[in-house]
């Protein structure tokens, strides 16, 4: 299953996208395969950027968190 969480922040590594991040970290450890990334949803090169990286990662989505705050 492919899991990929979303957090839009002002401050790419504090609040939310820090505790998104430290799961990733963990999920890898226990021997999951997941990805996380920090970004603006509403700018559309890091939106291209995701779809990118996730077309190279994966080919698909099973599930999308996007988590705004």
């Amino acid at each position: 299953m492919n899991i990929l969480q979303i957090n839009a922040s002002d401050n790419p590594v504090g609040g939310a996208a820090r505790v998104m991040l430290d799961l990733t970290e963990i999920l890898e450890k226990k021997g999951h395969e997941c990805f996380g990334l920090a970004l603006d949803i509403s700018n559309e090169d890091e939106r291209q950027c995701l779809v990118s990286e996730l077309d190279e990662k994966w080919g698909r989505l099973d599930i999308l968190i996007n988590n705004v705050g």
